[in-house]
């Protein structure tokens, strides 16, 4: 497998690009409940092939794992980009602009190249293993803040999985620490503006 991950990382920032062009111009036709909590499109679908197709034309010896239509093998048996099609597919339907399309590229099950794109709020993160990470090109780092009475926190809090009681109540002790049931995109995004320092933590 090509080890470049400065390649890689162009190669997917491509695949994404693809994937802002279909979101940001397409509003969803179709859409299924997967689960009591979990919502699939036409659009999330179509950039799930599109991306996957033009993957394995750039890397075809890079396997995929799509959330949508699973995994599809390569030469590389370890080695699998991996993508969440719209992350807070929920959102997306109800015209929130909380939503991002996810890729990474999983080496023996380690990370090794990223990049989420926020189409509806125009910030890109993208990151290379032992290479740092950035927000529209410029390099991030977290908060320096050390006392909790003056943080701002996110609350990732959507459990409504069968046999579980939805949380819908945080006390984590900070200035502003709040709960949010708009699923999906916080897993990702929120966890970003903890890197960027926007954010001063995260709780799952």
């Amino acid at each position: 497998m090509n080890t470049d991950l400065a390649k890689l990382l162009t190669i997917a920032e491509q695949a994404v690009d693809l994937a802002h062009g279909i979101v940001t111009t397409h509003r969803p036709a179709n859409v299924r409940n997967k689960t009591d909590r979990d919502t699939v499109t036409d659009v999330d679908l179509r950039i799930e092939r599109e991306l996957r197709a033009f993957l394995a034309r750039k890397t075809p010896e890079i396997g995929f794992l799509g959330e949508e239509e699973g995994r599809h093998e390569s030469t590389q048996q370890d080695a699998f980009w991996v993508l969440d099609p719209i992350d807070g597919t929920s959102n997306f339907v109800h015209g929130v602009p909380l939503s991002a399309v996810s890729l990474a590229l999983v080496v023996d099950g380690v990370s090794h190249v990223g990049v989420i794109d926020t189409p509806f709020l125009a910030s890109r993160y993208t990151a290379t293993k032992d290479g740092g990470s950035y927000v529209n090109g410029a390099r991030m780092q977290a908060s320096s803040t050390e006392r909790m009475s003056e943080a701002i926190v996110s609350v990732g809090n959507y459990s409504v999985e069968p046999g579980l009681r939805p949380r819908t109540r945080a006390n984590c002790g900070s200035r502003s620490c709040w709960p949010s049931e708009s699923s999906g995109y916080q897993c990702s995004a929120q966890r970003r503006s903890t890197s960027r320092g926007s954010s001063k933590g995260y709780v799952s």
